[in-house]
C-alpha cells in the first residue's frame, strides 16, 4: 500500500496526491492510496480556517482511503526496519546540515527511497524506486515540476483532477474565457495566515509592481486579450490593480472545483507563486501558453523547483 500525509489546501493536495499516483505507477501498486488527513484537523483547529478540509474529495481521483490519523504522521505504520532508517536520517540530516554535506543525506535518501520512505526535505529529491512490495510511505510536498512532466502520468491527472460535480460551464464567465484571448490572473494575498510574520515574509513576493509589470508584459504579446482576476481577496485586488475597469472578476461564492474549471480554461497566465495557481496552468490545454510568474518561490531561501525555464520570470 502507498500512505501518504496530506497537508495544506487543494494545490498542495493536488501535489502530493500527484507524486502518489506516480509512485503507484511505477511501482505497478493496484491498492488503493491511504490518505491521512491529520494535519488538516491540526491547521484548521491552529487558525479557525475551515479550508483546510478533503478537497480531493470533489474529484475524479482513483478509489483510496481517507481518514485521519490519530498521531501526527502516517510512519507508524511502517515496519520496525522502516522506522528505524527514519530515525536513522533524522540524524544524518542534522550531521549534513551542519557540516554542509548535502551528498550525504542524498545518498541516504535513495537508499530510504527503495526501501518505501519518501521523506521530502531541504535534500530530497526523486532518486528511486521501492524495489520489493513493501508499503510506502510520503510526508511532504513534492513541489518539482520534473516529477510531472512525465506523459502517460500526466494525462491520468487531466482526469482525475475534473471536477466530479461542477456548475462552472453554465456560468457566463466561462462563455467569455473560451471566446476570447483569456489572461488568468492569479492573486493570493495570504492574509490567512496574516498573524504569522515569519509565512508572510517568506511568501509574499507577488506585490502590485508584480502584477502591473506582468499585465504590460502580457498585453503587449496579446493586445486584444481579455484579462481575468481570479483572487482569494477581491479588496487586495482591487487595491493592487488600481481598480482597472476593463478588467474582469471572478463571481463571488465559485467553489474550489469551479474555480479551477474556470481558471484552466484560459489561454495564458499569470501566476503567483502559489500551488493553486501553479497547477491552473498546469491542468491548462492550450499547448502553446505563455506563463509569467515570479522568479522565486519563497523569500527566504532558493527553491525554484517549479518554475518552468520557458516562463517569463519577474
Amino acid at each position: 500500500m502507498i500512505f501518504i500525509d496530506l497537508n495544506g489546501r487543494c494545490g498542495d493536495q493536488f501535489f502530493q496526491y500527484a507524486f502518489a499516483r506516480k509512485i503507484q505507477i511505477k511501482t505497478k501498486c493496484n491498492q488503493p492510496l491511504q490518505l491521512n488527513f491529520f494535519n488538516q484537523q491540526r491547521w484548521k483547529n491552529k487558525i479557525n480556517d475551515n479550508s483546510f478540509r478533503n478537497d480531493l474529495c470533489h474529484f475524479n481521483i482513483v478509489e483510496n482511503n481517507s481518514f485521519i490519523n490519530e498521531t501526527q504522521n502516517i510512519f507508524r505504520f511502517g515496519t520496525k526496519k522502516q522506522k528505524k532508517l527514519l530515525k536513522n536520517y533524522y540524524f544524518i540530516r542534522r550531521v549534513a546540515r551542519r557540516l554542509r554535506l548535502k551528498c550525504i543525506a542524498k545518498i541516504y535518501q535513495k537508499y530510504i527511497q527503495k526501501n518505501g520512505i519518501y521523506y521530502d526535505d531541504e535534500f530530497f529529491s526523486l532518486l528511486s524506486y521501492p524495489k520489493n512490495k513493501v508499503d510506502v510511505f510520503l510526508r511532504g510536498y513534492f513541489e518539482d515540476f520534473h516529477y510531472y512532466e512525465d506523459e502517460e502520468l500526466r494525462k491520468l491527472l487531466l482526469d482525475e483532477f475534473k471536477p466530479i460535480i461542477s456548475n462552472a460551464m453554465n456560468n457566463p464567465l466561462f462563455n467569455h474565457i473560451e471566446s476570447t484571448e483569456s489572461i488568468c490572473v492569479s492573486m493570493r494575498s495570504w492574509k490567512e495566515v496574516s498573524q504569522f510574520n515569519d509565512v508572510i515574509n517568506s511568501r509574499f513576493i507577488c506585490d502590485k509592481k508584480y502584477f502591473t509589470t506582468a499585465i504590460k508584459i502580457i498585453k503587449e504579446l496579446y493586445p486584444k486579450c481579455s484579462i481575468f482576476i481570479f483572487t482569494d481577496d477581491s479588496e487586495f485586488a482591487k487595491q493592487n490593480l488600481q481598480n482597472e475597469e476593463s478588467f474582469i472578476y471572478e463571481n463571488e461564492g465559485n467553489s474550489i472545483e469551479d474555480k479551477i474549471v474556470l481558471m484552466s480554461s484560459c489561454k495564458h497566465f499569470i501566476i503567483s507563486n502559489s500551488s493553486f495557481s501553479w497547477w491552473v496552468q498546469y491542468l491548462s490545454k492550450n499547448n502553446s501558453k505563455t506563463v509569467v510568474s515570479p522568479n522565486r518561490w519563497y523569500n527566504d531561501k532558493v527553491d525554484n523547483r517549479l518554475i518552468k525555464n520557458e516562463w517569463i520570470k519577474l
